[in-house]
């Protein structure tokens, strides 16, 4: 029998310009984001630190019925990356380690990699391999063979290079670059990667619900900690990850790594660890060097364990995404707007589908344009080029659609005239053209980074 999601929402006052049509659009948005069991978790959205939105959906624990609540752990992923970034500055603070020393200073069996520094590993520019692949350390998972710190540390010193690229030549994200940062600062304190962050960093900052965690299950063990679900195509059904054929072995396999990802949170947590480096936790300089990077040229930029984007709509913003066994997270603060949102999930169901974070952000700002059955008509229909070329924009399920060949590409809504497609990096904009009358005339279709730059002119219906 299908179960039915239960629902938890929780909504406060909004000081800036949240109101009552505002939040069943939220609402409205979460739950297409879970219908038909494609997702569960999360919502949560803060001012200043202050919660203004949350909403919880779907079940912790299917196998007993558990739902999700405000309190509910997560595996966060790599959003335990700002942490443990964080903490090499700390180390840095202090004079324990240098930032531009080379990491065989403390990793001295990885001899062959002194052209490598501790912030090319905390910024991806170290050229270091990833953990996942063809002649990498987990090229061929499984659950008798728990991978840790040290044995990756064993694995890159056997390797004569095991590079990508020169250091500091350009910018390649690798979660092997964190497990590093980890066993660096287990060299230098002494301690373990987990009894220096429960000391240094978590029990100082009040953060109770965050902690290290070696996974080998998807149960956390924990109290009141979601299960991580995935929907296995060869057995056509839900289960928890390491029960599902596709990511058991990686699952068990990858537990004993740290660093990189293995960290639990909750979203009230996560909240608050924002407002602390947004407060007197980092120092000016290391404010200045975390957010303000130099930019990469790229949308993003990563700085310091974040992913930097400065957006024309709200400005800086500092996020980190992650993603493993079923566990989703998202994090991001609006510096300039004192905007934190947090989205926590616990299922890749069969459809599942990454939250859009900029229509999160347009709704919480009041600026989302709703597409509905008045204004998406005037959107469909076939364009032409000077050259011929057309194109065909459609309308499903309230969306609007391009027909690509047998594909069909969503088109989502950044304002009245302004679309992206969904799912392309570089982004491909479509910007629309309206006549006198408030119709369509014309649209226009950009990739910037790619130099694509193709306008149409709207054919009249047939």
């Amino acid at each position: 029998m299908k179960k039915v999601l239960p629902s938890l929402l929780l909504t406060l006052a909004w000081t800036l310009s949240i109101n009552a049509q505002q939040l069943p659009l939220l609402d409205t948005y979460v739950n297409q984001l879970t219908a038909g069991e494609k997702s569960s978790g999360t919502l949560c959205i803060a001012h200043n630190g202050k919660t203004i939105y949350a909403k919880s959906v779907g079940w912790a624990d299917r196998e007993n019925n558990r739902p999700i609540d405000l309190e509910t752990k997560f595996l966060i992923a790599s959003v335990a990356k700002p942490f443990t970034a964080s903490a090499m500055l700390l180390l840095a603070r202090d004079g324990t380690i240098e930032l531009s020393d080379p990491i065989s200073r403390y990793l001295p069996e990885l001899e062959a990699y002194q052209d490598v520094t501790i912030t090319q590993l905390l910024n991806h520019t170290s050229g270091i391999s990833g953990l996942y692949g063809e002649g990498t350390i987990l090229e061929q998972p499984s659950a008798e063979q728990v991978k840790t710190n040290r044995d990756l540390v064993a694995f890159l010193a056997e390797q004569e290079r095991f590079k990508d690229f020169e250091p500091g030549a350009k910018y390649a994200y690798s979660n092997t670059n964190y497990v590093l940062l980890a066993s660096i600062m287990e060299a230098v304190t002494g301690q373990s990667f987990q009894e220096w962050m429960n000391k240094h960093l978590f029990l100082p900052l009040g953060l109770d619900d965050t902690g290290i965690i070696s996974l080998q299950r998807s149960r956390l063990g924990l109290e009141n900690s979601a299960v991580g679900y995935v929907y296995s195509d060869s057995l056509q059904a839900i289960l928890p990850a390491d029960e599902a054929p596709e990511t058991s072995e990686l699952l068990a396999s990858n537990a004993g790594l740290l660093g990189q990802g293995s960290m639990y949170s909750t979203v009230k947590d996560l909240v608050r660890w924002t407002q602390h480096t947004q407060g007197d936790f980092f120092t000016k300089a290391e404010k200045a060097l975390i957010f303000y990077p130099e930019p990469s040229g790229e949308r993003l930029t990563y700085s310091y364990g974040w992913d930097i984007e400065v957006d024309e709509e709200f400005g800086r913003i500092a996020q980190h995404s992650g993603r493993w066994g079923g566990w989703n997270s998202n994090l991001e603060h609006q510096m300039e707007h004192h905007i934190t949102i947090v989205y926590l999930s616990n299922l890749e169901g069969a459809d599942y589908e990454y939250p859009d974070f900029q229509k999160i952000r347009q709704i919480v700002a009041g600026t989302y344009y709703d597409l509905n059955d008045t204004n998406l008509p005037r959107y469909t229909g076939k364009y032409e080029t000077v050259e011929g070329k057309t194109d065909e924009l459609i309308a499903r399920d309230g969306r609007l659609y391009k027909k690509y060949r047998s594909l069909e590409l969503e088109l989502v809504p950044r304002s009245k005239t302004r679309f992206e497609l969904k799912g392309f990096a570089p982004t491909v904009t479509y910007v629309f053209e309206f006549g006198d009358d408030d119709t369509v005339v014309g649209s226009r279709m950009t990739q910037a980074e790619t130099g694509v730059d193709v306008k149409y002119r709207k054919l009249p219906e047939e």
